[in-house]
């Protein structure tokens, strides 16, 4: 979809993706193109996702050099893919990675992770960071975004960790998925104690159910939850969760690490 058609190229902080953990303040190049290979509810970044039409002057047509040289016209230490996911322009975004590596450079992206094994195994070897959303840990939850189960990218998540991608998970809090995020809590510790795990509240964006949005109060209190499960925990996952909390309430301006967090975020961050 799209090949070698952007929306956005622009240099920007790591933390914007939301990776936390790698490279803290490095400068990337964005690089997002146009639609996605899921559907789901409250998605946002929709208008990219959806609502783009391939043939809007918007869209800028560049070669993988072209991306790279940008690039180091920027002095970015590499190429970081989000805002829609990388899987909607997988050829192009498997070029550009080659290239990126083949001149020295990082590489990663923000995705939902959910790849064949086969294109797996062809980009692996060139990423260096990923933040995977988890849409929830049930079969349901993918169902709704066009997906056929959550199976493989829980599989997806081990394979990259033992080729020793840098990983942080992110997932969505909302009214009645409290249960699955301390699951998700376990099973990540399960893989490693040292992967980050990113809270977000859901905002009932276009036509997503409303009732669905978790309050303030109740994430702080899913924060709470987590804490206090982390530290009587008999599974060692006390270094996934413990750290700071950056909790920006709708009238408030937040920042970390001098970057601007939407007010909807609500981030739980480890120590390291």
């Amino acid at each position: 979809m799209f090949p070698q058609r952007y929306l956005v190229l622009c240099p920007i902080s790591i933390e914007t993706m939301p990776i936390l953990h790698f490279y803290p303040g490095g400068k990337f190049l964005q690089a997002s193109t146009a639609g996605c290979n899921f559907d789901c509810s409250g998605c946002i970044s929709t208008v990219i996702v959806r609502e783009m039409d391939p043939n809007s002057k918007a869209m800028k047509e560049m070669s993988a050099s072209e991306v790279i040289a940008e690039a180091k016209n920027n002095d970015c230490l590499g190429i970081a893919f989000l805002m829609n996911d990388p899987l909607a322009s997988f050829l192009t975004f498997l070029q550009v990675a080659r290239e990126a590596k083949k001149e020295g450079m990082l590489v990663g992206c923000s995705s939902n992770a959910y790849f064949t094994e086969y294109s797996l195994s062809q980009l692996s070897p060139c990423l260096d960071f990923i933040n995977i959303g988890l849409k929830g840990l049930h079969d349901k939850a993918y169902h709704s975004c066009g997906g056929r189960s959550v199976q493989p990218v829980l599989r997806n998540l081990k394979i990259l960790y033992q080729d020793g991608v840098h990983i942080e998970v992110s997932c969505i809090a909302e009214q009645d998925n409290r249960q699955e995020i301390l699951s998700l809590a376990r099973l990540i510790a399960d893989i490693s104690k040292d992967i980050p795990l990113q809270i977000m509240r859901f905002i009932p964006l276009e036509k997503a159910d409303p009732a669905r949005e978790i309050s303030i109060r109740d994430a702080e209190s899913l924060v709470e939850e987590l804490k206090k499960l982390l530290i009587m925990s008999t599974f060692s996952i006390h270094q996934v969760l413990i750290g700071s909390i950056l909790l920006a309430h709708p009238a408030e301006k937040s920042l970390f690490n001098g970057i601007f967090m939407a007010p909807w975020v609500l981030k739980y961050l480890p120590k390291r």
